[in-house]
């Protein structure tokens, strides 16, 4: 999760143009860089959020487990994510997170950046079931 997070944080970086603008245009890479990480402390919880979906088991995938074996978990996980985008979307919240709201796009990269993680531990739990088999 950490790699991909740093990844994902350069990339979204480099393509808001901050590197460019923290040095030509101080107020512009000031609202960008709110924006940057108001996606960047999104992804992270959306990203926790699927990590805790996949950790449910070590080696059962999370499609064979019901999603209502845990219901404090499933509880737990939509106030996770109400919260998160309430601390994004309520304009009252923007001045003490230092946040700012994101557009749609910017919460479809997060979205695919989850997804990501959750493909990528569920092949990994996939290895470990088949290295276990042998």
């Amino acid at each position: 999760i950490g790699l991909i997070f740093i990844l994902f944080g350069m990339w979204q970086w480099e393509a808001m143009g901050l590197s460019e603008a923290v040095l030509t245009d101080p107020k512009r890479s000031g609202v960008a860089f709110v924006l940057w990480g108001s996606l960047m402390f999104t992804s992270l919880a959306i990203m926790q959020i699927a990590r805790v979906f996949c950790s449910r088991s070590f080696t059962v995938p999370v499609w064979k487990i019901p999603l209502m074996a845990n219901p404090t978990l499933l509880a737990m996980a939509l106030i996770t994510l109400v919260l998160q985008l309430t601390v994004i979307y309520v304009p009252p919240l923007h001045a003490f997170f230092n946040t700012t709201s994101l557009p749609v796009e910017s919460i479809s990269l997060a979205g695919a950046v989850a997804i990501l993680v959750f493909i990528l531990i569920e092949v990994m739990k996939a290895v470990l079931r088949r290295s276990m088999s042998k």
